[in-house]
């Protein structure tokens, strides 16, 4: 405030009342709610007290002790202040006279007093886009005796923008009432908005890369779904192949077993038919032959008993073929049996020595399972014999823990490249290793060919048997 009693207070530098509470009464000030207008922001407080219509501390002091004090404390806030570095201001509302400190001054670069010290002066300094609202907030302070908190840019005088934070209140009525007084502070925010608009360029840059990011993922995940479903969809195709697949391999494994069972009563058919029949046939015409023989001239003796040695040979051969389509022994005796019986023909049609190992089993072989291995069986041993250059073979028959029949053939002949025996022709056509495989497989089996050259020769066939008594 400012104290104009006698010519010794009227010669001091002009003076500010204390902010921190009223001279008299002591009651703080009470603030209410903050505004914003534009790009300044304002902040109005309610004055220290309530207003009564008194003309400042100096009208209601009275006498000059009083006011001395009041001196004293502006000088001691105006210490403050300097101290924290805030500018400090004076305004003397009708007569439009004010008061810039050195500081004030300095904040935007002018020498103590360089210009005028005038509401113009501080005006023409403040940015185009500020003053409005810095007014605004200036009429409503002085209108309702209120301080005020507002936020704008001043020009420095090096010509860039600078950002203020300027506070202040009215400390002084005029007998009316009126406001006649305010005094307040300039404060450089300037850092402060400077790294609050890099923190505001920050999140605007990594709201964007969040933006792209979010895109991106929207993207992938798009993306993804499109081609799960793609998935799922060509899964659920090649599920419904398979079941087909399943279904016509199943049809084609029926279809193989009823071929080896048709191909089975076929034997036995064509075996019983060459010993029921044509064994019979020529057994007569044998006979006939021998009669005739010892009856005939001298001279027909010759070729009856030609006739009667081309029928031995063919009862022989009829005899071999009837045995060979189907064996007895594999009729009577079953897979065991019938193995006894192919080492025994082996050794005396061949003269290759079969080393047999045969467990006792504990399921049954059905028939079909029964002649297919036996089949496989003989013709590894006639491979053998070919191709092995070996006198001897083994032959191993087991069960395994699976209830699966296992037999393994086996030489320490010359061997072969199992590669070899993959590819169309070559060797494959004289072992006829293909055909066994695909017998095997027919009935549900597996047909596994271990050799390399030098080392023999190892087959393993293994097929599914039925539970039940032993064979």
């Amino acid at each position: 405030m400012s104290l104009q009693t006698n010519a010794c207070v009227e010669e001091a530098p002009p003076r500010f009342s204390q902010p921190s509470y009223h001279p008299q009464d002591g009651r703080r000030p009470r603030l209410p709610p903050t505004g914003e207008c534009g790009q300044c922001s304002v902040s109005v407080h309610l004055a220290w007290g309530e207003h009564d219509g008194s003309s400042g501390v100096a009208a209601r002091s009275g006498n000059l002790r009083e006011k001395a004090e009041a001196l004293s404390e502006t000088a001691r806030y105006a210490a403050a202040m300097r101290a924290i570095g805030d500018g400090i201001w004076e305004w003397q509302i009708a007569t439009d006279r004010a008061y810039f400190d050195e500081r004030y001054y300095a904040l935007i670069g002018y020498e103590y007093n360089e210009f005028p010290a005038s509401y113009a002066a501080w005006r023409e300094r403040v940015h185009p886009d500020d003053i409005r609202c810095a007014e605004a907030s200036l009429r409503h302070s002085v209108a309702a005796g209120t301080g005020f908190e507002i936020q704008f840019r001043m020009r420095h005088k090096s010509g860039y923008w600078i950002w203020i934070v300027a506070r202040g209140r009215v400390i002084e009525h005029d007998a009316a009432g009126r406001a006649s007084i305010m005094v307040g502070t300039l404060t450089d925010v300037t850092a402060r908005k400077q790294t609050e608009q890099a923190l505001l360029e920050r999140e605007r840059v990594l709201w964007s890369a969040n933006s792209q990011l979010t895109e991106i993922l929207r993207a992938h995940t798009t993306a993804l779904s499109a081609e799960t479903a793609h998935r799922m969809t060509a899964e659920s195709e090649l599920l419904k192949a398979n079941e087909q697949l399943t279904v016509v391999a199943a049809a084609c494994c029926r279809l193989a077993q009823d071929l080896a069972l048709a191909e089975e009563r076929e034997r036995k058919r064509i075996s019983r038919l060459l010993h029921d029949h044509l064994q019979q046939v020529l057994a007569a015409a044998k006979v006939r032959i021998a009669r005739a023989a010892a009856v005939a001239p001298l001279s027909m003796q010759t070729s009856l008993m030609e006739v009667a040695a081309l029928l031995t040979r063919s009862l022989e051969i009829s005899s071999s073929l009837s045995t060979e389509l189907y064996p007895p022994a594999l009729m009577v005796s079953g897979l065991k049996g019938g193995l006894e019986w192919l080492a025994c023909w082996m050794r005396d049609t061949h003269r290759l020595r079969v080393n047999l190992k045969m467990q006792e089993l504990v399921s049954a072989i059905p028939d079909s399972h029964a002649i297919v291995v036996f089949d496989a069986v003989r013709e590894l041993l006639f491979n053998t014999v070919k191709h092995a250059g070996v006198d001897s073979a083994r032959v191993a028959m087991s069960q395994t823990k699976g209830r699966k029949l296992k037999v393994e053939v086996s030489d320490r002949g010359s061997g072969f490249d199992p590669a070899v025996v993959l590819r169309e022709g070559g060797l494959q056509v004289s072992l006829g290793l293909p055909g066994i495989r695909e017998r095997v497989l027919s009935i549900g089996g597996e047909f596994v060919v271990m050799s390399s050259p030098g080392n023999g020769s190892r087959f393993r066939i293994i097929v599914p048997v039925d539970t039940g008594t032993s064979a």
